[in-house]
């Protein structure tokens, strides 16, 4: 990495605008790039990110100037890897290494982008607004760029964050990579990014999840660089300003390839702010970039894609069914539907929130589920009509068993599209006690306010 840059001289240099034009064919990006010694030009990171092996770029989560920026960038450095003979790649902290094979279907075009939120349970993983990083994924497809999942398991950090390495089984504490802990500078921004939140409560757990979060990152992003190929590799990094400052994941990737004797791959981290915000204190980058929010506003129009067509992929899921019910096996049924509803599905639109299956004369049966009525044609459907299921008898004798002697519910959770036919999935389940529910908001409160803290950033 280059010379390191604090925080304080880039809030002295970077007091006005400077709507900053990149080279030609790339469009407008209203944005100043700081770098130790003063003010850089979005051409000059352009050409840095160009010649760089690895680039991490900053982010706050729920900033949607900072995405559209984003994608553009990744965009002409994917570009221009390729047109070099690289092989060009873009890291996701959204996504657990679990779902990798959701981004490789994305990838292929299996899934449309709302698809993809549906199969990889983004809402539930994530938390943080999908559209907004719609650019970066039309993006990175467009550039045809290999997507990486580089995230941690969601389980693993919340245990972590709890009880500290020793709440984690054995064999979960063997998997993880290697952990460097006593990194001083790190220590010295998690405890300030923190310390606003829970008034520098700080637990060794909530540290600890930290560290693996970004040695998770940057294990993936290093075995994918160091990995034998015919063509050299090159990755873009995108994750919050917590994890692309230098002492986080940046270093973990150079201590990993030097590991393995690569030392000719130059890392660069670049940290992103809206005009007016702040970054969090001792967060040190190569560049820093601050983005005019109301600049990139008006030329928003450009950077949005095309509506996408619904080809195989998931159309709705029961976001309740997790909340209100333990949920045990599923199953996999066809659906019996008429033409106006097979349209209806076609165009993304269904609700779950009420379904359910009921057994009736050895047969299966979906209520509830809402598949609206088309506008504008002579013949259509009622939206929540009792709908046959195909099943084999095995499965519905097994759903029949768990129903009338076990008294559990079979609910659907969710419709997709596997092969052009309409498919359900559903599931047995019980019911939950109020109690239960109210531990499941408390996780998901918790685990917010966390990645928030040390992940995103924030507005000043």
């Amino acid at each position: 990495m280059r010379a390191a840059l604090g925080l304080a001289p880039f809030l002295v240099a970077c007091a006005t605008a400077v709507p900053v034009v990149g080279p030609p064919n790339f469009p407008m990006i209203a944005a100043d790039v700081e770098a130790k010694g003063g003010m850089r030009s979005v051409a000059e990171l352009l050409d840095v990110g160009e010649r760089a092996g690895v680039v991490c770029l900053g982010e706050q989560h729920d900033a949607a100037a900072h995405h559209r920026v984003h994608a553009r960038l990744l965009t002409a450095w994917g570009d221009a890897w390729r047109t070099r003979g690289a092989e060009a790649a873009v890291g996701l902290e959204m996504f657990e290494v679990a779902m990798q094979p959701a981004l490789d279907g994305f990838s292929r075009g299996e899934w449309t982008f709302d698809g993809l939120l549906e199969v990889s349970d983004w809402r539930h993983r994530w938390g943080h607004a999908p559209e907004p990083y719609r650019p970066i994924f039309d993006g990175a497809r467009g550039a045809r760029m290999t997507m990486l999942a580089l995230n941690a398991a969601r389980d693993v950090t919340r245990r972590v964050a709890r009880g500290g390495l020793g709440a984690l089984p054995s064999e979960v504490r063997a998997s993880l990579p290697e952990l460097v802990l006593d990194d001083v500078e790190h220590r010295r921004f998690f405890a300030a990014a923190m310390g606003e939140v829970h008034q520098g409560s700080i637990s060794e757990g909530f540290y600890t999840a930290q560290v693996i979060w970004d040695e998770t990152m940057a294990e993936r992003a290093a075995s994918w660089i160091a990995t034998r190929s015919e063509r050299p590799r090159r990755l873009v990094i995108v994750a919050g300003n917590g994890h692309c400052h230098d002492s986080a994941i940046p270093r973990r990737i150079e201590r990993r390839l030097h590991a393995r004797g690569i030392r000719d791959v130059e890392v660069v981290s670049v940290l992103t702010r809206l005009r007016g915000g702040t970054l969090p204190s001792f967060a040190t980058s190569d560049y820093i970039l601050t983005v005019d929010e109301e600049q990139m506003a008006k030329h928003k129009k450009s950077d949005d894609p095309p509506v996408e067509q619904y080809g195989d992929g998931i159309i709705a899921r029961n976001r309740r069914a997790a909340f209100d019910y333990e949920l045990g096996d599923t199953y996999e049924a066809g659906l019996q539907l008429i033409g106006s509803e097979v349209k209806v599905l076609r165009a993304g639109k269904a609700d779950l929130s009420e379904a359910y299956v009921t057994i009736e004369r050895d047969e299966a049966f979906l209520h509830g589920a809402n598949i609206p009525e088309m506008s504008g044609t002579p013949f259509g459907h009622a939206p929540k009509r009792k709908r046959k299921l195909l099943l084999n008898r095995a499965e519905i004798e097994a759903l029949e068993r768990a129903t009338e002697r076990e008294g559990m519910t079979v609910v659907a959770t969710k419709i997709y599209f596997r092969g052009g036919r309409a498919k359900l999935e559903i599931a047995v389940a019980r019911g939950k006690k109020q109690f239960d529910k109210r531990e499941t908001l408390k996780r998901k409160e918790a685990d917010r306010e966390a990645r928030s803290a040390i992940g995103g950033g924030r507005r000043g």
